[in-house]
């Protein structure tokens, strides 16, 4: 009887495990969530791209082609490539596809050399690596990126971007911090039929089309950029919904003044890239004496920013966090001796605070920085997003530029003005700066339809350097070098380009595309000084550990055993 009743007993239990099993199973068609136990969230998407993936139209497919025989770290990104195409599928459902593919895997050279050049055509760029091969180390081609087709449209994503055959740890993990931004960025631009419009301002001598070349390029990922010139006509800002100034070098006339403040006065968007003072490494080369003048630049701006709430100052900052100059200290036998000194004229500028533009943002190069003042008008929200370090100094016009301040103390610490705005972002609904200043004949014209006040509240940034949009060059090969490239480290280790995307989504009123660039997934690497110095010690652990436990487990199975049956 009581062996009958513990039979029973196990029945009832294992039917009720089953049937909770089989209710988990069905809840689980009808209620969904992950959880996510890392500290930033890596495993997570954004809510912004999660909102996009579920209100697709139609279905996705995603080609990679990073299939086939890696060394560790491509096979890394490979996994995170796939993690993140498994979430996206999570929350897309049918209307997420992908499939992995080795451009490599067939035999015939002549086929193989096809592939991969309707690869190179499709926008996809090779990167050659190293693999250990059976007798020797084997050279490979490979295609580190994917392909999203959508109705017949097709983009190219470049997911490593590095020609290195071993990329460094951090390349590897900023290509996984920056995959849900590229592939969220991608499929967002094939699948909105909106599409914002970026103007860059050309007629007053503003950055030629090569020294914008990079800040272009990437704005074009996200919006539609193209060059336009006023030239007094009304409907030149006709259809720009973001107007970009990048350091103008001659003065606006009245009537382009006009024309930029209605196109503000009826919601338009504005990034503005002044000078405060006129200098430039050239005109300081280019001298004998190493030396030049800095004086006070002046576009005819000035009335109209200060009605906007803001005054870019003549006056240039230097500041000991700074980027370095080499200068030529004399010769090495026969070829000259190069030495980095600190160059307190191009500050350093460390992004701070909470705003969405700062997140995440790499320290910014500047050149000849100059201050910005607020305006105190109530309706105009202000908010600084860049300022300089808390050891600044002001040098106002004129300004005496020589390389021999490298060799003396400017004594930061005694006659610092202290932290300077040098980057202001205004909110509001603005003033027109000709409000009462023009003829009743203007003002009554239904053809230019004129504005006292924003339509809506808009908004704008000014930057108090024309030189932060601007990518180094070489003019000679028509070359150009990605925004925030340093000469002296032959890389980009600055992050103007981030900040300048952050600065346009937030224009734009992206602040979704803000937080899928600035996540930020830590690379948490082992101390290689602690590994040598204790690497026996963690042998034997590693080693021991394991046997000892196994000791351990049999010798307590055997004690209480032992006390249960003796």
């Amino acid at each position: 009887m009581k062996n009958s009743t513990n039979r029973t007993n196990s029945i009832i239990k294992v039917g009720i495990g089953l049937l909770a099993l089989f209710l988990v199973n069905i809840g689980g068609t009808f209620f969904f969530t992950r959880l996510d136990l890392t500290s930033e969230k890596r495993h997570t998407l954004t809510g912004e791209t999660i909102k996009m993936v579920q209100n697709l139209n139609d279905r996705v497919f995603i080609r990679v082609y990073l299939e086939g025989d890696f060394p560790a770290d491509f096979k890394r990104l490979r996994n995170a490539v796939k993690e993140r195409l498994d979430e996206l599928k999570a929350y897309g459902g049918e209307k997420i596809e992908y499939e992995f593919i080795n451009p490599s895997e067939n035999p015939d050279k002549n086929l193989r050399q096809q592939v991969w050049r309707k690869l190179v055509e499709s926008g996809l760029e090779p990167t050659e690596i190293t693999v250990e091969g059976k007798d020797a180390l084997e050279r490979k081609l490979i295609f580190p990126g994917a392909i999203i087709s959508y109705r017949g449209k097709e983009l190219p994503i470049q997911i490593l971007r590095s020609h290195d055959a071993a990329p460094s740890p951090e390349i590897l993990n900023s290509s996984i911090n920056n995959l849900e931004y590229n592939i969220a960025n991608s499929i967002r631009r094939l699948t909105d039929r909106r599409s914002p419009k970026i103007g860059i301002l050309a007629g007053h001598g503003e950055l030629s089309n090569l020294e914008l070349e990079d800040f272009v390029k990437a704005a074009s990922d996200l919006y539609s950029v193209e060059r336009v010139r006023i030239d007094s006509q009304l409907n030149a800002l006709l259809g720009i919904n973001c107007l970009v100034i990048a350091k103008p070098d001659s003065a606006f006339n009245e009537k382009d003044k006009f024309i930029i403040d209605q196109f503000i006065m009826r919601g338009g968007r504005v990034l503005w890239c002044l000078e405060g003072i006129d200098a430039s490494m050239d005109s300081l080369r280019g001298n004998d004496k190493m030396q030049t003048l800095g004086l006070s630049k002046s576009v005819n701006l000035e009335d109209q920013l200060f009605t906007y709430g803001v005054r870019v100052r003549p006056e240039l900052l230097i500041d000991r966090s700074c980027a370095p100059i080499a200068l030529n200290v004399g010769k090495f036998g026969d070829k000259p001796n190069l030495q980095m000194f600190p160059w307190y004229f191009n500050p350093v500028i460390v992004p701070g605070g909470n705003h969405p533009i700062n997140l995440n943002v790499d320290p910014i190069y500047t050149e000849f920085l100059s201050g910005i003042d607020t305006v105190g008008f109530p309706f105009i929200q202000k908010t600084i997003l860049l300022h300089s370090s808390a050891y600044t100094r002001i040098m106002r016009a004129p300004v005496r530029i020589n390389l021999g301040i490298v060799g003396i103390n400017p004594n930061f610490g005694k006659n610092s003005a202290g932290p300077q705005p040098v980057a202001v972002l205004l909110e509001g609904r603005f003033k027109s700066a000709f409000a009462n200043r023009i003829s009743s004949q203007i003002a009554t014209s239904k053809a230019i339809n004129f504005k006292t006040e924003s339509a809506r509240p808009t908004k704008m940034i000014v930057i108090g350097d024309g030189d932060i949009i601007k990518n180094k060059t070489n003019k000679e090969k028509g070359i150009f070098y990605p925004l925030g490239y340093d000469n002296y480290q032959n890389r980009k280790i600055y992050g103007n380009r981030e900040f300048l995307l952050n600065a346009l989504n937030f224009l734009m009123d992206d602040s979704g595309m803000i937080a899928v660039r600035s996540r930020e997934i830590k690379l948490r690497k082992l101390d290689g000084e602690k590994l040598i110095a204790g690497r026996t010690r963690w042998q034997i652990i590693n080693i021991g550990g394991p046997i000892f436990l196994v000791m351990l487990l049999g010798l307590s199975i055997y004690y209480v055993r032992k006390r249960k049956y003796a």
